[in-house]
């Protein structure tokens, strides 16, 4: 490709679905105690979950700094390539400007290059059907302009809802958002959230419900509402929970009559703000994300 993909680690992609596609990834950090870890160098994201659950752990996130855009940036220029970069919203995070920040200072550097930066609105999930987009339209052979206008269009028509456990994590991290009212009333509402609808995208209530299984049942149904709308692609996010992602494949599948793109457990840095439990779907057209599983 002509073209190289970069993202952030809240993409969540699954190894085995970025088997045999090239996406380059800079790491965003998990901070505790003042001291920083990157998010690809946490183990065992089960334990740091137990603790942040039974509130033995206070966890806050950080971007990655403009030197960390650079080293990957800079190889890839010098190598003939042009660049689309591709990250969660600007609307929870300042990693956007801070892309935006690295590539001014590495087009100074090489001048004849194109280094393109796409906000998704999103993250996890969403973030990654965005980036799927990338990686198809430029192993298709499209050039920058092509690369981002099918990310960009990717951002601004998906669909993603995502149900939590909890308002709490969202109350501690300050990620509330559109969801701010919320917090008036009690945090033991299960709420349905959206994060799409292009740059710059903030959490938004779409439905307040009491219980986990008639969030999850709610859910569920937006999966025929997004079909019903001609979006014939489909993905799973969760945080561990595996057992309600294979209730969601079954519907899926049923509903869309193809396995989803992929299956993506979200990580420590979307986790310290939503918590454990959530369970999350997004629905894009075919055309721009592919069909059935991305990796095979």
């Amino acid at each position: 490709m002509s073209v190289a993909i970069v993202s952030d680690s809240t993409h969540y992609l699954p190894a085995e679905a970025l088997a045999g596609h090239e996406l380059h990834t800079v790491p965003l950090w998990l901070v505790e105690d003042g001291r920083a870890t990157r998010e690809d160098l946490i183990g065992d994201w089960t334990e740091l979950y137990r603790a942040l659950r039974a509130g033995e752990r206070s966890l806050s996130t950080s971007q990655p700094s403009v030197g960390e855009f650079l080293e990957l940036y800079e190889p890839l220029l010098a190598a003939g390539r042009d660049i689309v970069s591709v990250h969660l919203t600007q609307g929870m995070s300042g990693t956007v400007e801070t892309a935006r920040q690295a590539r001014e200072e590495a087009i100074g550097k090489y001048p004849d290059r194109t280094i393109e930066i796409v906000d998704s609105g999103s993250t996890a999930g969403g973030l990654a059907l965005v980036v799927v987009a990338a990686i198809r339209a430029a192993e298709a052979g499209g050039d920058a302009a092509a690369v981002v206008a099918a990310a960009t269009e990717t951002a601004n028509t998906m669909q993603i809802r995502f149900g939590l456990d909890t308002l709490e994590y969202l109350r501690r991290g300050g990620r509330v958002g559109r969801a701010q009212g919320l917090l008036g009333s009690t945090l033991q509402i299960r709420p349905i959230l959206k994060l799409d609808g292009g740059a710059g995208s903030v959490n938004e209530t779409v439905e307040k419900i009491r219980t986990s299984s008639k969030m999850r049942l709610r859910l569920l149904k937006f999966m025929e509402e997004f079909a019903e709308q001609g979006h014939d692609s489909w993905a799973v996010m969760h945080i561990m929970v595996p057992d309600v992602v294979e209730e969601f494949l079954e519907a899926g599948r049923k509903v869309f009559g193809t396995d989803p793109v992929f299956i993506c457990e979200a990580g420590p840095v979307v986790g310290a703000h939503t918590g454990p439990g959530m369970i999350g779907i997004g629905a894009a057209s075919s055309t721009l994300v592919g069909s059935g599983s991305f990796g095979r």
